[in-house]
Formats: C-alpha cells, structure tokens, sequence
C-alpha cells in the first residue's frame, strides 16, 4: 500500500511541474500523455485493500456471460451484484470479448474515464496545452483518484454526464438526454448533475459583495456543529426519498442518526478554496460566475448534508467545478495574491491536501 500512496504524490508533483514549468506546447502535451500512462499504470494495479477495490474484483468475477440480467432503468439495481444493470452489461461485454481477468477490468475503466474526460478538458480548454495542464492537475488529487481508484461505478457515470454537460445546442438535445440515461444506468447519482445544470443555467450572477457574505456563512457552518439543522435535512432528504421512491434512494438515509460530526479535512479543504476563488483584483466572467454560483451550492450541500455518512459522494457532483475555477483563477493572475511563489505554494498544498484526503480514505 505505501508505494501505491507513494505513487499518488510523484504524479501529483509531476503534474504540478507541468503547470509551471517553461516549455513548447508540443512537449508538454507529450509529458502530459507520459503522466496519464503512468496513472493508469498505477489504477490497474492498485492493493487490492484500497476501498471498494475488492468489492469491484467480486462483482466483476460474480457476473455470469451467459445469464440474461435483464435491463432496468429505475426501480431495484441488479440483486446479485447490487450495481446498476447498465455497470453490469458493460461487465459481461468485457468478459465475453476482451478478457475475464480483474486488473484488465480496472484498465479499461480508467481508460474509458480517461478518455472521456480528456474529451470534456478539450472543450473546456480549446487548443490551450497550459490551461489543461492546469485543469488535469486540479482535478487529479481529490477527483481524479476518488473517481478512478475508489468509487469507480461512478466515477464513469460522472464522465459520461459531464459530457452531457458541456453540450449547449439545442439541437443536440436528445443526445443529451440519451447520454445522461447512459450516466443513470451506471450510478443513478449522477441525477444530482441534473441539479447542477439547473443551478448553472438559472440562478442569477451575485455581487462579489453577496459571494463573499455567502461563503463566510458556509464558513460558520464549517465550524459550527448544528445538530437541528442536520435533522430538519435528514427528514427533508426522507420525505424527497419517498416521493421518488422508484429511484431507490430513500435507503441511504432511512437508518441515519443524529450525531455531531467532526472537522475534516475534506470540509476544511473544500471550504478554504473559496478564499482563492474570490481573491479576484478584477471583474470576473459571466461563465466564471455561474461555475461559482454551483461551488457555493455545493458548499451548502456539504454543510448541511455532511453529517450522513458517504454523501460526499452527493457533493462531489457539486465541486467537481473547483477544479475549472481554480484554473481560471491561476492563468487569470489578477488576484490581490500576485506573488507567484505564494501561489505555487497553495497551488501544490492543494495536491498534498486532496492526496491526503484520498489516502486517508484507504
């Protein structure tokens, strides 16, 4: 285990050499291409004791080629495995025709959330090789390891809608639609994206004045413990859960009870970036703005939701904007930081900070 805990801070430290070392874009496109190699060389053949690893081992070798699991959308996931039938299709498919052997299951869904996020960076980042050096090592310590290492099922469930996400033309709706289905039938969390397309395209841009006054507010209920609050949402989340009973989610919260949680760092972490997201001399972009709009959302979600154990899964939906502001703000320099040395430095604390959450996890 510790060289793979190794491995994860010498890509991060990499990664965050990519960003801000000086060389051609041609080159740094090639080393870029490097790290995710040795990435996926490092997911493939992760301990067997990080979390959820051997889970994902039994189910892929439970899963029969020859029986017909049937396929439904909403309602029970599939008894024997306890996945979605769309994660237990894709497992048969790789049984009968490339390989019945564990570790090549692994590579193929890093590979395919690789890919399919490496198409949502291109989007995002145009031709501009620095900006997705930047945007890859944002999203690597925390999100990208969760999401490849851990939480897999969802992790390409998330790809998916996120490439459901950026498609903006009306025309292109109904492949849209048809993607996000894909998403759902891997992990019906990923229905919260919903949540943040709606917060994205309808809640209006605030003052900096409103922003600041809102995250302080998620500050105080960082460090404050409000036992009521947790209970009025623990009994909102049951009465949502019974209305849409059919999307079996009710079950996550049925047997939760009223504690007191403890500081993490997870909360912390999430939490303190807003500081650099708003350290802004200049106005900031409408589209900057409507990506912060889904953090600070996001913010509250954890806050009041982070009592419930594993529903960091329902705000990770939520931050996985951090990493798309926090690039933003790096190649913008126009913070009242400007020091480029104070933030490299936060820059590779927040490597360590997401390295260390994972590691804590395992």
């Amino acid at each position: 285990m510790i060289v793979f805990e190794i491995c994860l801070f010498i890509y991060i430290l990499y990664a965050f050499l990519l960003t801000i070392g000086k060389m051609s874009s041609i080159i740094r496109h090639r080393l870029l291409f490097v790290g995710i190699i040795f990435v996926l060389f490092v997911v493939t053949f992760r301990p067997l004791d990080v979390p959820d690893t051997q889970s994902y081992k039994d189910i892929f070798n439970i899963v029969d080629i020859n029986r017909n699991y049937g396929f439904v959308i909403f309602g029970a996931k599939e008894y024997t495995t306890g996945c979605e039938y769309g994660f237990v299709i894709f497992i048969q498919f790789i049984k009968r025709f490339i390989s019945s052997d564990y570790r090549v299951f692994f590579l193929i869904v890093a590979s395919i959330e690789i890919l399919l996020c490496a198409r949502f960076i291109k989007k995002i980042c145009g031709n501009d090789v620095r900006k997705e050096a930047y945007l890859i090592y944002f999203t690597m310590p925390y999100f990208g390891y969760i999401y490849l290492c851990v939480i897999i099922r969802a992790g390409i469930a998330l790809a998916i809608a996120l490439n459901a996400f950026i498609i903006k033309k009306k025309r292109n709706v109904w492949i849209k639609i048809l993607l996000y289905i894909i998403a759902f039938s891997f992990h019906r969390s990923v229905m919260i994206v919903l949540f943040v397309e709606a917060i994205y395209s309808l809640i209006p841009i605030f003052s900096k004045r409103i922003y600041w006054i809102l995250w302080g507010v998620n500050g105080i209920l960082v460090f404050v413990n409000t036992s009521r609050l947790y209970s009025l949402v623990l009994n909102g989340l049951n009465y949502v859960g019974k209305i849409f009973s059919f999307l079996r989610y009710q079950h996550y919260f049925s047997n939760v009870s009223i504690a007191g949680r403890g500081l993490t760092l997870r909360i912390v972490f999430f939490w303190i970036m807003g500081l650099l997201l708003l350290n802004s001399k200049n106005e900031t972009s409408e589209e900057y703005n409507k990506y912060y709009n889904v953090y600070i959302v996001g913010l509250f979600v954890m806050n009041a939701c982070s009592f419930i154990e594993g529903t960091s899964r329902i705000y990770n939906f939520f931050m996985i904007v951090l990493p798309i502001l926090l690039t933003e703000r790096y190649l913008s320099n126009t913070g009242l930081i400007s020091n480029k040395y104070i933030l490299w430095g936060i820059e590779l604390l927040y490597g360590v900070a997401g390295v260390a959450i994972i590691i804590r996890l395992t």
